[in-house]
């Protein structure tokens, strides 16, 4: 079995590095159905954009069209829009918050229109609508009066404000006080602990009726690659490949060892990783064989998130397998900015930290193991990917227009094929 799983791995990389590098050109027939399908071109420039962006207001329920300048700073930097026929000004975190209000209105009135996030059971990996519909009566369909009170408190604010005041904290901030309420009556007590979470995030500052942001996600992939190609790990080497996906694969047994663990991949674990994940349904079934659930490889978490879980991966690797898991040394990764920070306010604080600290340092590899997903960046970018803003702006516009035809009725169903 562990054979096999090597051996497969393996062979998918080399398949992966026939191509021809930076010299690989698309066959004619993948171009046609690019532009088939997308009716985009293949090459995006600024001047293929098209020069606005179509964004429905959801308070009076018309197209905007917003300049793409604009619509860019409102993505990536929720920079507010405004509609021209209702006035309403708004961010990509109000914007939001009126996405799950309205699709949580709409459930009350019609209990097949799910809410985002509430369906998919991510350790059967099934969709089970009894149980999304239960979470969601629990908190929106009870008797308790203050509780609804306080529910249409929340939703008359996203509908009368008329500016962007009424974001996600504010709107998280009044839905925890409901969920507290409702909690202290013992009317959550059924509600899986997961859904909150998992309704938050397939809709904070998402303004397409996906539940992933896929333009920030490819954004994301461009640091990774530029990771994998710049020399950090010897890919030509089949030694190298091959002790990879053995690494990879002690990765996953850590995963089944350790699942309350937050674990941060190497560099050369992390390719292995995404190639896993080009194989989804074994990906899935994989996980929820070995490990119980599915396995989320979360590529946008915080530094902080990832420093600590780095040094978390680097001690539990070396208490479950009796060698170092990388060259890096865990500790410049733990000790971060604002855990200083805390020590000199805190003296205490900094005398364990100083400990922990220097039992980090003994779990620093020697050789030529490549250490740290987004922890570990051994290969500065190039003026030219300093420089490709404006291809950056071109693919951002290029995705919004891919995700503009997806239909906000069929939440349940988007939701499964992201998951998958």
């Amino acid at each position: 079995m562990k054979t096999c799983f090597i051996g497969s791995v393996t062979q998918t990389f080399f398949t992966i590095f026939q191509l021809n590098g930076l010299a690989y050109e698309p066959d004619p027939a993948s171009i046609t159905a690019w532009e088939t399908y997308s009716q985009l071109p293949f090459t995006f420039t600024p001047e293929t954009v098209a020069p606005t962006v179509p964004v429905q207001c959801l308070w009076c329920m018309t197209t905007i069209h917003a300049p793409s300048e604009s619509y860019i700073l409102f993505r990536m930097k929720d920079a507010p829009l405004k509609c021209a026929s209702c006035a309403q000004e708004f961010t990509a975190s109000s914007y939001s918050v009126k996405r799950v209000l309205n699709d949580m209105r709409q459930f009350m009135q019609n209990q097949s229109k799910f809410v985002k996030g509430t369906v998919l059971d991510h350790e059967s990996g099934k969709i089970d609508t009894i149980a999304g519909q239960r979470d969601m009566n629990l908190l929106l369909c009870h008797s308790y009066e203050k509780g609804r009170k306080d529910m249409d408190e929340i939703f008359q604010s996203a509908d009368a404000a008329k500016t962007a005041e009424f974001h996600w904290p504010k709107f998280q901030a009044k839905l925890l006080t409901l969920i507290l309420s409702l909690t202290r009556q013992k009317l959550m007590a059924n509600m899986r602990k997961q859904t909150m979470g998992r309704v938050a995030r397939a809709y904070r500052n998402m303004v397409t009726p996906l539940t992933i942001d896929l333009v920030a996600a490819v954004v994301r992939q461009r640091t990774f690659t530029a990771k994998m190609v710049g020399g950090a790990v010897n890919w030509s080497d089949p030694v190298v490949v091959a002790r990879s996906t053995m690494r990879y694969r002690q990765f996953l047994i850590l995963m089944e060892r350790e699942p309350t663990k937050f674990l941060v991949p190497t560099l050369d674990i992390d390719l292995n990783w995404h190639t896993h994940q080009c194989f989804p349904l074994r990906y899935q079934q994989y996980g929820f064989k070995h490990t119980g659930r599915l396995i989320n490889h979360d590529d946008a978490a915080s530094d902080t998130s990832l420093g600590t879980g780095f040094a978390q991966t680097a001690k539990s690797w070396k208490k479950h397998f009796n060698e170092a898991y990388s060259t890096e040394d865990p500790s410049k990764r733990y000790l971060t900015a604002g855990r200083v920070t805390m020590g000199v306010i805190f003296p205490p604080y900094m005398v364990f930290m100083a400990a922990k600290a220097h039992g980090l340092k003994k779990l620093k590899g020697k050789g030529e193991t490549s250490g740290g997903c987004s922890t570990h960046d051994a290969t500065p970018r190039s003026k030219a990917q300093r420089d490709s803003k404006r291809g950056v702006a071109a693919v951002f516009l290029a995705a919004a227009r891919l995700e503009a035809p997806v239909r906000a009725g069929a939440g349940h169903l988007v939701e499964a094929e992201v998951a998958e």
